[in-house]
């Protein structure tokens, strides 16, 4: 049966029942028509726990267009505001923040099983840390009542243990202000034992986790999407502007990093190399192994990556040289850059290192390792290469390129406006 054409509603049978045509899973379009004298009406029904739900639109003949994409339109935000206030899942009464989390955890693993470049172990690992040190820990305030002080809230009180569906976006919004309020971890800030003020950076990105959990519950119909409010990206500030990995290291103090990593981490010296050569991401480059750099054609096979892994680097022959030092007496599933204990870097060895490196050079505390790879793409494009050539390089898009890489240098400016103006 066809409804989007006039022909095609003419030749309906006058009837009092509608004509259905689905155009989801248990979702419908319909078309009531009573006699060939009268336009018919539009309507659209839903399926939702063994029940149906209509929505009545009428005959649509004064809208712009025809009547079929306006009754279409009309049931898609019908569908939408259904899918984002309607809980579908029977089972959803039990399900709660806890079972989310799994699920979540679970789904990661199994991605990682089916591709391993997309979904590394340490997604699992960070997203799990996460969990328990920011989420499992809070406790509502109403629950906080039930227990006399000082005594630990048992299990079943705790927010985790209630079930999503009873769970307010004003309680998700009390979650995220308990963030905000709380200090970094003391072991990896090094402050001291209360932590340092968590940034609007760290809290988005702590956010991020706990938010794809929830997005994966609502996809499976646990939860109605009228939370999401509660858990967007704190906006109290540019989070561009929070964010050290867009300062620029210009060449000369790259070659002082060089130097004193030579002096006190000669273990880290190909891995900042690399970063000074090929604008790759920290993670990409720690996953790398021997079997990705071939020595032949000095040819760097980028396979886990944040984006567009699989891709292909052709590396200049004077600085495939330090690629072939890494590799140098490595069979090829060894790991390309290691450590000194002949471990492939992570995150808190290589900003150990790089931290001891940049204060020895003397630079600005502020500078990170991801900053090698910021400065790496404003190289190119201060040098005229086009941005498609450079977001194919960096594994990422030409709009990214543009709107968060594209910093001209003081020379450049200088030069750009030494044109006449007058």
């Amino acid at each position: 049966m066809k409804l989007d054409t006039p022909s095609s509603r003419a030749a309906l049978k006058a009837q009092r029942n509608p004509h259905w045509l689905k155009v989801r899973v248990n979702r419908f379009i319909g078309f009531r028509k009573m006699n060939a004298a009268r336009p018919g009406t539009w309507m659209a029904k839903a399926r939702i726990n063994g029940q149906q739900k209509t929505e009545l639109f009428g005959n649509l003949e004064g809208c712009i267009g025809d009547p079929y994409e306006r009754a279409l339109e009309l049931a898609n935000k019908w569908f939408d505001q259904m899918d984002r206030t309607v809980v579908t899942d029977v089972k959803a009464a039990d399900y709660t923040i806890h079972h989310a989390l799994r699920d979540y955890l679970l789904a990661i693993t199994e991605q990682r099983l089916k591709n391993k470049a997309a979904d590394p172990q340490d997604k699992h690992d960070q997203a799990k840390r996460r969990f328990d040190l920011l989420v499992m820990p809070f406790v509502l305030q109403r629950d906080r009542a039930k227990v006399p002080a000082g005594q630990e809230v048992p299990e079943e009180l705790r927010w985790t243990h209630i079930p999503l569906v009873d769970l307010q976006p004003a309680d998700f919004t009390e979650w995220r202000m308990w963030l905000r309020n709380l200090p970094t971890d003391p072991k990896r800030s090094g402050r001291s034992k209360h932590g340092k003020e968590r940034s609007v950076a760290s809290v988005n990105r702590d956010l991020a986790s706990f938010r794809a959990a929830l997005n994966l519950a609502a996809r499976t119909h646990r939860l109605p999407r009228t939370w999401t409010d509660a858990l967007k990206r704190d906006g109290s500030e540019p989070v561009a502007k929070s964010i050290a990995s867009w300062k620029i290291i210009p060449v000369a103090d790259r070659k002082k990093l060089v130097a004193k990593a030579r002096e006190l981490e000669p273990a880290f010296v190909p891995f900042l190399v690399a970063h000074c050569i090929v604008p790759v991401r920290c993670g990409a480059f720690s996953h790398m192994t021997v079997s990705n750099f071939d020595q032949e054609h000095n040819l760097l096979t980028v396979g886990r990556d944040k984006a567009n892994g699989g891709r292909e680097v052709h590396i200049p022959a004077a600085n495939g040289k330090d690629f072939a030092a890494a590799c140098k007496g490595k069979p090829p599933a060894a790991p390309l850059f290691t450590d000194a204990g002949g471990k492939p870097w992570k995150a808190a060895s290589w900003r150990r290192a790089f931290n001891r490196c940049r204060d020895a050079a003397g630079l600005d505390k502020r500078l990170t390792v991801y900053c090698l790879r910021h400065s790496r793409i404003t190289d190119l494009v201060d040098a005229g290469r086009p941005a498609l050539e450079i977001a194919k390089l960096a594994g990422t898009s030409v709009a990214m390129i543009e709107k968060h890489y594209f910093q001209m240098t003081a020379d450049r400016q200088r030069e750009a406006l030494s044109v006449p103006g007058l």
